[in-house]
């Protein structure tokens, strides 16, 4: 298994299974999380998320997330966005991940990405 540093603003030092969506940046929404900072011999610990009901893994990143929509109010903006393909055509990714494909891509008209992070202008769409 691959891991990614990270580092907070507060000094702690990570090793995380995954990173921040396109970058080389560990990821605290990862499955498991080694804390390497402090006194190895007594601070260092493992960290290992399960996944719950009210939460999701990235597919493309990797990361455990909390949903923000019902499964339903999800699949909903699934069809109103990918014109009503199939599950089995597509996968769940987080906003972060969501928002890079995106940009890499140019598929989403910029009306539909309003709930978004991406700025978007409110009469326009640009």
């Amino acid at each position: 298994m691959r891991l990614y540093y990270h580092k907070t603003d507060g000094g702690a030092e990570y090793l995380c299974s995954s990173q921040v969506g396109g970058t080389e940046e560990g990821s605290l929404h990862s499955k498991y999380i080694v804390r390497i900072d402090g006194d190895i011999g007594k601070d260092a610990e493992l960290l290992i998320k399960e996944i719950g009901p009210d939460e999701y893994k990235c597919s493309a990143c990797g990361g455990i997330f909390t949903k923000g929509w019902s499964d339903e109010e999800a699949l909903s903006e699934k069809d109103v966005i990918f014109n009503n393909i199939s599950t089995d055509e597509c996968a769940m990714v987080c906003e972060d991940c969501f928002l890079a494909i995106n940009k890499a891509f140019d598929f989403i008209p910029p009306h539909l990405l309003k709930g978004f992070s991406e700025e978007v202008d409110d009469d326009t769409g640009d």
